[in-house]
This record gives structure tokens, C-alpha cells and sequence, in this order.
């Protein structure tokens, strides 16, 4: 009986266990989430602008995020999640990508904060910018919500440089972003060519 009791224990502890494996990274309040200069990570299309449930995420090689006028380059994306930045839950839904799973915040109902993928054992399928730039999609099955649109928020990992801070509230190389993007030099240039147009207008109207 006593050898009964312990192998009841042993097996209880065991699937406590795996519920607890299962869960060990679970998705993110959006609380957690924090707005950086982002510089070669795009999403296409832009997310909830249009009826469009499918998203793919290119990492560019010399992806970088800024913080306090520091350059961090970002070495992995591990997260992509819909974030609720301003209160207004929604639902969604989506499937499994091999190690990339499907999670939501909170965990239970239909009504959420944050949904999306995870790669909890940071393996392989981790999207990395190895040779040039790679690109990884995600599709939504269904999704829907009212009020303000979800941002796009990623979870990844940046090279710290000696001597500087982690950029991110919890310390360590790995946090919870939203882009906020960095115009590239060639956007800076046709800004500055439509400024100077309409400078130019408006003093040819004034004379």
C-alpha cells in the first residue's frame, strides 16, 4: 500500500510537472511591451489595417534597435504577437507552427489583450538573420475587435555591448517590443525633397 501511495505521488508530481513545462513561457501582459526605434524588421502587410489575416515577418542582417542613443542589434525574433496597447481587448485565434506555438493573454476566454506565437525553446525555428535577411509567416485564422487595432509586438533577443545597459526594464538581452521604425536614409532624403517642394511653394506664393 505504502509503495502505492508513493507511485500516486510520483505520477501526480509528474503531470504537474508538465503542465508547468507546457506553460513556462506564457504570453506576455502588455504591460510588458515597450515602444523602441526599430531599424530592419518589417511586418507586411501592416497589421489589422486591412481585412488581412496571414503576416510575414522579414529580419534584415543588420537589424538594430536604439535605446538612449545606443545601438543594439537584434540577433533573433522569438515572439510575434497582436497587442492591445490601449485597453480594448479583441479575439483571435491561429495554429501551431511545429515549435512555434499559440498563445494568448489572458490564458482563458475568448476576449484577449495579447495574442500570437511563441518559440518557448528558442531552437532553430527561431527567426535569424544568417545570410542576408529571412522571412517567416504567420496566419491568423480568425480574428476580430472593436475600438483601437492591436499593434504589432515581437519578443526578441539583442547583443549588448560592453560596457552598456540592457535596454530593457527587466534587464538581460531579451524583452517584449513594439516598433517604433527608424526612417531609412532614402525616406529621410524624399521627406527632406517634399519639405523643401512645399518650402519653396510657399514662398513663390508669397511674393
Amino acid at each position: 500500500m505504502k509503495s502505492k501511495s508513493i507511485l500516486f505521488l510520483l505520477l501526480t508530481m509528474f503531470i504537474l510537472g508538465c503542465g508547468t513545462i507546457a506553460h513556462a513561457n506564457p504570453a506576455p501582459a502588455p504591460s510588458a511591451f515597450n515602444y523602441f526605434d526599430i531599424h530592419g524588421i518589417t511586418l507586411t502587410p501592416a497589421l489589422f489595417t486591412s481585412n488581412q489575416f496571414m503576416y510575414t515577418i522579414t529580419l534584415q542582417s543588420d537589424a538594430y534597435l536604439l535605446s538612449g542613443g545606443n545601438k543594439y542589434s537584434v540577433t533573433d525574433i522569438w515572439g510575434f504577437f497582436a497587442v492591445s496597447k490601449t485597453g480594448d481587448s479583441f479575439t483571435a485565434n491561429g495554429p501551431d507552427y511545429g515549435d512555434w506555438i499559440w498563445d494568448q493573454h489572458p490564458n482563458k476566454g475568448n476576449s484577449v489583450e495579447v495574442a500570437g506565437w511563441l518559440n518557448a525553446p528558442k531552437n532553430v525555428a527561431m527567426i535569424t538573420p544568417e545570410s542576408g535577411s529571412i522571412t517567416k509567416a504567420f496566419n491568423f485564422t480568425d480574428f476580430s475587435f472593436s475600438g483601437s487595432a492591436p499593434v504589432f509586438g515581437l519578443h526578441l533577443t539583442v547583443d549588448i555591448p560592453a560596457g552598456l545597459p540592457s535596454p530593457f526594464l527587466g534587464g538581460g538581452a531579451t524583452g517584449n517590443v513594439i516598433p517604433k521604425y527608424v526612417p531609412e536614409p532614402s525616406s529621410l532624403l524624399a521627406l527632406l525633397s517634399g519639405t523643401t517642394a512645399l518650402c519653396g511653394l510657399r514662398i513663390r506664393r508669397k511674393k
